[in-house]
């Protein structure tokens, strides 16, 4: 429930959180970058939208700090770096992934080579 508003709107609360998170036309790219906002204006129009939503409906951005800090906390983790080098380099092709495949591959093979190299070299000398 949003902490902006009496009823449970949940249309109004994402409103609302993506005020507090788009400021400036920097932010506006940065969310498009990520793939979260589809503009169709410029960047400069997207936060002076959102300050008049903040300004008309009385939203107070320090609502959505918690929420804002967890998501600083996952973007830190290692499976969320993980989905971002899926989404950046497997996904969509099925090229990077048979490359990673054939890599882990040869390292397999290299090292059986290696133990099995070491092991007959040390069973030559005994």
């Amino acid at each position: 429930m949003c902490p902006d508003f009496k009823k449970d709107s949940g249309v109004i609360s994402y409103l609302f959180f993506l005020s507090s998170l788009i400021t400036e036309a920097q932010d506006v790219k940065e969310l498009k970058d990520a793939g979260v906002l589809y503009n169709f204006g410029s960047d400069t129009e997207l936060p002076n939208l959102f300050s008049k939503i903040r300004n008309e409906l009385g939203s107070d951005p320090d609502n959505y700090i918690e929420v804002k800090e967890k998501i600083q906390e996952y973007h830190g983790t290692l499976m969320s770096k993980m989905f971002q080098f899926y989404h950046a380099y497997i996904k969509g092709s099925s090229w990077p992934l048979l490359v990673i495949l054939a890599v882990l591959l040869d390292l397999f093979l290299s090292g059986t080579q290696t133990w099995i190299s070491v092991k007959t070299w040390f069973s030559d000398k005994t």
